[in-house]
């Protein structure tokens, strides 16, 4: 157990925060453990609870990100609300680009990864949990068919593992924004699959490679390898988002973000 507490360790020093259900995927591209469920509960979420509780670790290096706290948000003057919105304002520079853009991600963990690049942009970043549902890509196209009637193309990049279900996840998402753009009559999105696939098992530095997890073909798919999202590091998940939006009017992108930091509200 040292041995995996050590690694646990250097897994947060190189990467933090990151969620629970991160860390096992290092561990097992680093072949520290086996990929298994008992592996996850019995040892990884013991040995955190364990490590933490013990200081070894601090606390902000594990988040939770499937459980939230709700809360009104109050200020004590209106000053204070006038201070904080201030400091907070921001115009949208999605808002200035000549397309619109989603992100769209099968991990709920990866979310915060991807949020602290796509944040800058003003980009919204869905996150399906798997397959989504039907209510969530029908969100998805309300905000399609607005920016359509302004004369703006849609691109949607999803990002999800390479396995059947994870290839499946992008044409089911195209298909049903066709079948509801061709009902009510709008532009119908770009969508493409960004990672993972095969061509960017070279450009991804995942550890270990795709040897990590394997799966054999199944009637279903030709598919020969399933490699997990989860299994790359973080940094280099971050630079394969940076990637996108360098292909996507990323000077349109870029100008209003810059115009919009510039900007400030004296008190």
């Amino acid at each position: 157990m040292a041995a995996i507490r050590a690694a646990i360790t250097d897994v947060l020093k190189i990467d933090r925060p990151q969620t629970v259900r991160q860390v096992f995927y290092q561990l097992v591209a680093r072949r520290v453990i086996e990929k298994t469920e008992s592996e996850y509960k019995r040892t990884v979420i013991r040995l955190l609870s364990e490590m933490r509780l013990d200081d070894q670790i601090p606390w902000d290096w594990i988040v939770d990100e499937s459980r939230r706290t709700i809360q009104t948000e109050t200020f004590d003057s209106v000053r204070d609300a006038l201070r904080h919105t201030a400091q907070y304002y921001r115009r949208s520079a999605l808002r200035d680009c000549d397309d619109y853009i989603e992100i769209w991600t099968e991990k709920e963990a990866l979310s915060g990864i991807i949020w602290d690049v796509a944040s800058d942009y003003d980009v919204p970043v869905v996150v399906s949990k798997g397959m989504p549902s039907l209510r969530q890509v029908y969100t998805s196209f309300t905000n399609i068919r607005r920016v359509s009637a302004a004369g703006k193309v849609s691109y949607l990049y999803q990002f999800g593992d390479h396995d059947p279900t994870g290839c499946l996840i992008p044409k089911t998402i195209e298909a049903r924004l066709e079948e509801f753009c061709d009902k009510y009559g709008c532009r119908v999105p770009v969508v493409k699959r960004i990672a993972l696939t095969q061509s960017r098992f070279k450009t991804i530095d995942c550890q270990h490679g795709p040897r990590s997890v394997t799966t054999t073909p199944t009637p279903t798919s030709s598919l020969a390898i399933a490699l997990s999202l989860m299994l790359c590091p973080a940094a280099n998940y971050a630079i394969s988002f940076v990637d996108v939006l360098s292909g996507i009017s990323i000077n349109m992108l870029w100008r209003p973000c810059e115009q919009q930091r510039s900007l400030s509200v004296s008190l």
